[in-house]
């Protein structure tokens, strides 16, 4: 009979501590930070994250918005140090986290976007995953940022246009290395101080995507040469010590919640293609070099991607093994 009576009391004991764990468990938090333009694809792109992690998880996700983080150093140094979730980030800033993927932005690395699909699909993502690893950062996603061109307050349409002439850098290695190839004077500065500089004529052109470029630079420089030289991605991560002790069923819904490449890719390259059409009506001068041209351009920067493998270290050669492997499976229609 006490035996019973202790049998039922442990049981009673065992059902008010589940009833009232039950009842007080908090959703588990994810915060990120980035910045992201809005009406932009991006914008739409995090608000879909927000809402389908949460749908998919019943609400045992929450996750909390910061797309108005002007600083992509304070929203990656927050990210390392557990004090936010998730982040997007440029591919300048995940080459402050890992240096190797710099090489993807070598000038005419990629033909053509199917080519490089096939290749981030098939062949780096696994790689770039456990090098993001290795820096206790989990790689969640590739986000299109788009084509990179050339723009001028004069045309440059080939190599020879840009010699000599001031023009604007980003922080990448990849930037400043095909303007100095080209042999222009290069200028490394951040997107904000763009506009003063080409109004006081510190530079007289540069090098940008076309969104940043329409939004920015077309009102003070308006000629536009569609080179192509480099295709810009961003990511979005996660803080890995965060993520590895979510339940598998979290993990399934946080690395799904961007949505697939597909989708993504889609949306932008249609966003960005409808910029570009726009740039005309602004009275921006743009020009496609000819396929003359087009060998110019490639000639001249030819060296570059290998003097970045040399430059960034560490795994920088076997990813550009892997890619170059992924660009001939693609010539051979292993697809």
């Amino acid at each position: 009979m006490q035996k019973q009576r202790l049998l039922i009391a442990a049981i009673s004991g065992m059902l008010c501590l589940n009833l009232t764990t039950g009842a007080s468990a908090q959703p588990v938090q994810l915060r990120t930070g980035s910045f992201t333009p809005p009406g932009s694809p991006w914008e739409a792109q995090w608000l879909r994250f927000k809402a389908k992690i949460e749908k998919d998880s019943a609400g045992s996700l929450a996750v909390d918005l910061n797309m108005k983080e002007p600083n992509e150093a304070t929203s990656l140094g927050n990210l390392r140090r557990g004090r936010i979730e998730c982040s997007g980030a440029s591919m300048q800033g995940a080459a402050t986290i890992v240096p190797e993927i710099a090489i993807l932005q070598a000038p005419f690395l990629w033909n053509d976007t199917q080519e490089l699909d096939y290749v981030y699909d098939k062949h780096i993502r696994p790689h770039l995953g456990k090098l993001f690893a290795a820096k206790g950062v989990e790689l969640v996603q590739f986000v299109d940022v788009g084509w990179t061109n050339v723009f001028g307050n004069e045309p440059i349409k080939s190599p020879s246009d840009a010699k000599g002439v001031k023009l604007r850098a980003s922080q990448s290695q990849a930037s400043q290395m095909l303007l100095k190839a080209v042999g222009a004077e290069v200028v490394p500065m951040a997107i904000g101080e763009v506009v003063p500089a080409l109004q006081t004529g510190l530079i007289k052109g540069g090098e940008s995507g076309v969104v940043v470029y329409s939004v920015v630079m077309s009102k003070v420089s308006r000629n536009y040469t569609l080179t192509h030289h480099a295709y810009d991605t961003g990511v979005v991560i996660c803080n890995k010590a965060w993520y590895d002790k979510l339940t598998p069923e979290h993990k399934k819904i946080v690395s799904a919640g961007y949505g697939s490449s597909e989708a993504v890719r889609k949306e932008v390259r249609e966003f960005a293609g409808r910029v570009e059409e726009s740039l005309k009506e602004k009275g921006v001068s743009v020009y496609k070099p000819s396929a003359d041209e087009v060998k110019q351009w490639r000639s001249a920067t030819q060296e570059v991607p290998a003097q970045m493998v040399k430059t960034v270290g560490g795994d920088a050669q076997q990813l550009f093994s892997e890619i170059q492997t992924g660009k001939n499976d693609y010539a051979a229609g292993k697809r």
